[in-house]
């Protein structure tokens, strides 16, 4: 499944109550986005730090779960906007390849090899 397939599955559990209002949307999804991050940030956390009454180890499963939710709404700020998902999909990997490039030459120049 691509990305544009899982957006229209994805966006079918949108409450109908905001779907038509994009402001709505928009707002509903940046403030999930800040939530799930924060859920994110607590499942690492949760595995690294002793001494708290919910230590557990870490579960690739929990984490999955709550990158998929940031993920959701990402999903309904690229509808709300017009955006492709697949497009900054693409983007994003030529941007980190072009990136990743110049690092290389800054360090070549750096340690000056040729």
């Amino acid at each position: 499944m691509n990305l544009e397939e899982y957006q229209k599955k994805a966006l079918l559990r949108l409450n109908p109550l905001i779907a038509n209002n994009i402001e709505e949307c928009i707002n509903y999804a940046l403030l999930g986005i800040g939530e799930e991050t924060g859920e994110i940030i607590g499942e690492i956390r949760k595995s690294f730090y002793k001494g708290n009454y919910h230590e557990r180890k870490f579960e690739n499963r929990k984490l999955a779960k709550e990158l998929g939710d940031v993920v959701w709404y990402i999903a309904l700020i690229c509808k709300n906007n017009k955006i492709d998902i697949n497009k900054i999909q693409k983007e994003q990997s030529g941007k980190r390849t072009k990136g990743l490039c110049n690092r290389k030459k800054m360090i070549k120049l750096a340690l000056n090899i040729e």
